[in-house]
């Protein structure tokens, strides 16, 4: 999962904070916002969701994805194979 770093913080900084998912983190909604915007299967996108919610636990943040509303995907990295999301299930 993904590395986000303090406001005002810079990546090398050392004040990073590991994020993770947990059982109770919703993908499905994660899921049918990617479909929404056409993302298959296996494709890599660098995007923006939002909003979304971090729980502080000791030395981690979960991430929930149950209020997110949009996707705004920046840049496409790699295409999918034209797939389904529901593969993850």
């Amino acid at each position: 999962m993904k590395t986000f770093f303090s406001p005002g913080s810079a990546p090398g900084s050392g004040t990073s904070t590991n994020v993770t998912t947990s059982a109770f983190s919703q993908p499905h909604v994660l899921r049918q916002r990617m479909q929404e915007e056409k993302i298959t299967h296996a494709q890599t996108v660098t995007a923006n969701i939002s909003p979304v919610r971090l729980e502080a636990y000791p030395g981690k943040l979960v991430l929930y994805f149950c209020p997110m509303k949009s996707i705004e995907i920046l840049e496409t990295v790699a295409d999918g194979d034209g797939g389904s999301t529901d593969r993850w299930r």
